[in-house]
């Protein structure tokens, strides 16, 4: 009998629950396991459904499945889920740009931007368009590319990942209400959700309200990668400072302040951010860029929020689960970016610190709340 979210009562979810985690332990991760959820895992681990896919379906699987290339199965994915089922086109950084470079006027500096999207990453080109037809409250590719780079072809190339990540937020936010939201993530899958946005303790947050991320600072995990004390620091957090900053109790509106949906939102425009600097990465030479570290760290916030729902917002973590587009949203949004995360593994310069960030993606009791949205997905 295969066992599903949906056979347990909502007042028992805590039975799916895990101890709190300290990362500095040295107990094994088996030992953190409460028999309740090691029941879940063996259940799917009989059905092909746990978090580290059993080797046969690698070897049977290889070069066949959906999703076998690049990802090849990684253990972050499953195959029999949205997740790792995902695949896209990649960028191809083989394009020649030779003749675009040759053509280049400053003047006309957005034609050369247009034409090198189209040719490497046309959904980032997608992205970058319609961001700025549809959204008529700001243009982003001339608000986030500066003046000083538009002088030339290097200065545009080193700026398209900023670039496609803000246009990318300006056309959700067009296709997108401020309680419901629409994820454009490439020029032909957009997800959509609706609830889970907040705006800080006392104001209206539409349906099922979530809670503030900045409430992550909080929670057991932060230890193990805490805020940076100030720029340029390394070992550290450097996005904490922009998107878990704040007080959800004061009346002041900080970024902190925001739910699951914007989290969700920034988690897919970092994608975008890989992906660009993935298709442009000729460009790169000897220095390296926080892309991966990117990606990683908000996989890392997702996890955390989903933990902190779970063991502490009982009742909205109930609808979460159980509302199909949210695990749609997530599951697709995570293989997204664990397929542009194994087609970047082994590619210098794309990372700063991601070698360390994705080993905290890794972390056992964190991978668990993606295999509990796929439970509840039914995937099997």
């Amino acid at each position: 009998m295969q066992t599903t979210l949906a056979d347990v009562p909502a007042d028992r979810y805590a039975a799916f629950a895990m101890p709190r985690f300290d990362p500095t332990s040295s107990a094994a991760p088996s030992a953190l396991v409460t028999t309740a959820a090691f029941a879940v895992f063996a259940t799917f681990a009989v059905h092909g459904c746990a978090s580290g896919v059993d080797d046969s379906l690698r070897g049977a699987c290889t070069g066949a499945c959906p999703g076998s290339s690049p990802q090849a199965f990684a253990d972050e994915v499953n195959p029999l889920c949205v997740d790792g089922q995902y695949s896209e086109t990649l960028p191809d950084v083989a394009v020649d740009l030779s003749a675009a470079k040759a053509a280049f006027q400053p003047q006309q500096w957005r034609d050369f931007l247009d034409e090198a999207l189209a040719l490497r990453y046309a959904d980032g080109a997608y992205l970058t368009t319609h961001g700025v037809a549809e959204n008529k409250n700001m243009d982003c590719v001339a608000t986030f590319l500066s003046a000083g780079k538009r002088g030339s072809t290097a200065g545009i190339i080193g700026g398209l990942a900023t670039v496609v990540h803000e246009c990318g937020h300006l056309l959700d936010n067009a296709r997108g209400g401020f309680f419901d939201s629409v994820y454009v993530l490439r020029a032909d899958l957009s997800v959509a959700t609706v609830g889970a946005a907040y705006q800080g303790d006392g104001k209206p947050a539409g349906q099922h309200p979530s809670f503030a991320r900045s409430r992550l600072l909080g929670d057991e995990f932060v230890a193990a990668r805490p805020p940076c004390p100030k720029k340029g620091t390394h070992g550290c957090d450097g996005y904490a400072s922009v998107y878990l900053s704040g007080d959800p109790a004061n009346a002041v509106f900080e970024s902190g302040d925001q739910g699951l949906d914007s989290l969700l939102e920034e988690t897919v425009q970092y994608v975008h951010s890989l992906a660009t600097e993935y298709a442009f990465r000729d460009r790169l030479g000897s220095v390296s860029v926080s892309a991966r570290d990117g990606i990683l760290t908000f996989l890392w916030y997702l996890e955390r929020f989903l933990y902190m729902a779970r063991t502490e917002h009982a009742e909205f973590y109930a609808w979460l689960v159980g509302d199909e587009a949210w695990r749609t949203a997530i599951l697709t949004v995570w293989g997204q970016a664990w397929w542009y995360l194994a087609a970047s593994a082994d590619i210098d310069g794309l990372g700063l610190q991601d070698d360390s960030i994705i080993e905290l993606v890794r972390t056992p009791l964190l991978l668990n709340e993606i295999e509990l949205i796929r439970l509840a997905h039914a995937c099997h």
